[in-house]
């Protein structure tokens, strides 16, 4: 998947034609999601609150306009569970539905009636801090990095020794987009964060394989 960046303000302003979005689950039936895939980008009103989001499939996008008519849920455990506007930010992996009037712009437009979060790395990093030390690796590990940085809220290590592998996702963060990134941007003093998949080696620092690393930037004086 190749996600991209936009302006949100011209698409924000354009969903303006649409009339408020409702959640009427009957509108939907059991057709397939209009658009699988991820948010690549997210608009605010003056107030905060989340208006519209981008989200690009494989080989198609939708902008949809979001309001608190908005049926939004996040799968957990295979199970669906309520969720709201403030939950959708920008790298999440979503199925969303649309209502009956759809601009048939390029890309389309229109009213979500539902967004259901399937994003598996839902929830705060395992840890944020910065790349101390790069090592290389080889064949399906792209190589090992050490990350520092301390205890949050929404974090659970300070120190951990990540491998990133082939099919571990990396972004950087751009305002409130995140933009694909490889291997090859990583490097030591950068901020990221960290999202584990699979076992956790709790040695001191811990080692784990990264499921997801977005670079969030560089260490602020």
């Amino acid at each position: 998947m190749k996600p991209r960046t936009l302006a949100i303000t011209a698409f924000a302003i354009a969903g303006m034609i649409f009339a408020a979005c409702g959640g009427d689950s009957e509108e939907i039936g059991d057709r397939d999601p209009d658009i699988r895939g991820e948010i690549t980008d997210v608009g605010f009103d003056d107030n905060g609150k989340v208006v519209s989001v981008f989200v690009q499939g494989e080989s198609d996008a939708f902008f949809l306009r979001v309001s608190d008519d908005t049926d939004i849920f996040r799968l957990e455990d295979a199970r669906r569970v309520e969720a709201s506007r403030e939950d959708l930010r920008a790298g999440q992996q979503v199925d969303a539905w649309a209502g009956e009037e759809i601009n048939p712009s390029e890309p389309p437009q229109g009213n979500a009636v539902r967004v259901v979060i399937t994003d598996r790395f839902e929830g705060g990093p395992d840890i944020r801090g910065m790349i101390t030390s790069v090592t290389r690796g080889s064949g399906d590990v792209l190589g090992t990095v050490l990350i520092e940085g301390r205890i949050e809220p929404d974090t659970g290590y300070d120190k951990a020794s990540v491998r990133v592998e082939e099919d571990t996702e990396i972004f950087m963060r751009q305002g409130t987009a995140l933009v694909e990134a490889t291997w090859s941007a990583v490097a030591e003093g950068l901020v990221v964060e960290a999202w584990f998949e699979g076992p956790v080696a709790e040695s001191y620092p811990v080692q784990a394989k990264a499921g997801r690393i977005v670079i969030t930037g560089f260490p602020q004086d």
